[in-house]
């Protein structure tokens, strides 16, 4: 990493791009059961609608963001 020596950036190769999109929509899938199980279909889109907006603010501002 050229600007922080302390870590490394990676960069994946085809063949795992493809792993984790197809694992992050089996998660998405299945935490979105839970959620929905568990709070049911509006107050979870209420959830991810607050989560979107915090999510906006902390990259808004650069909190959390990766280096590099």
């Amino acid at each position: 990493n050229p600007a922080d020596r302390r870590s490394s950036l990676l960069v994946l190769t085809d063949d795992g791009v493809r792993l984790v999109e197809a694992a992050e929509q089996t998660f998405t899938e299945r935490v979105t059961e839970l959620i929905e199980g568990a709070l049911g279909r509006t107050r979870a889109a209420a959830g991810a609608e607050i989560l979107a907006l915090l999510r906006a603010a902390l990259e808004r501002d650069d909190i959390g963001i990766p280096t590099g």
